[in-house]
């Protein structure tokens, strides 16, 4: 199966959450693809993947916490879209819902 990664890309002008995904058992990794392009600093990336190529990002940032999806293996996402203000405990809700998938 592929392999991903997510991460806060800190080396531009603003933090943004990036993926990149390994096809070949972690030896090579893809380029990475930015989740959302906004220039609204973003942090504490979580990802799930699917088997059929589906990938959901989450992440907190500026305006809460948001959601990405993904079908062709995290080459492309959709916009961004905000789940919540920022709640702690609303995010954990979110992990739970997304690990259950």
């Amino acid at each position: 199966g592929n392999i991903y990664a997510a991460w806060m890309d800190d080396y531009s002008p603003t933090a943004k959450i990036v993926v990149a995904v390994s096809t070949d058992g972690g030896s090579n990794f893809s380029h990475q693809t930015a989740v959302d392009a906004s220039y609204i600093p973003q942090g504490h990336p979580k990802i799930i993947a699917r088997g059929n190529g589906e990938v959901w990002v989450s992440w907190q940032d500026g305006r809460g916490i948001n959601m990405a999806h993904s079908t062709d293996t995290g080459q492309t996402f959709s916009p961004a879209v905000k789940v919540n203000d920022l709640n702690n405990a609303v995010y954990s809700a979110i992990l739970k819902e997304m690990e259950e998938m």
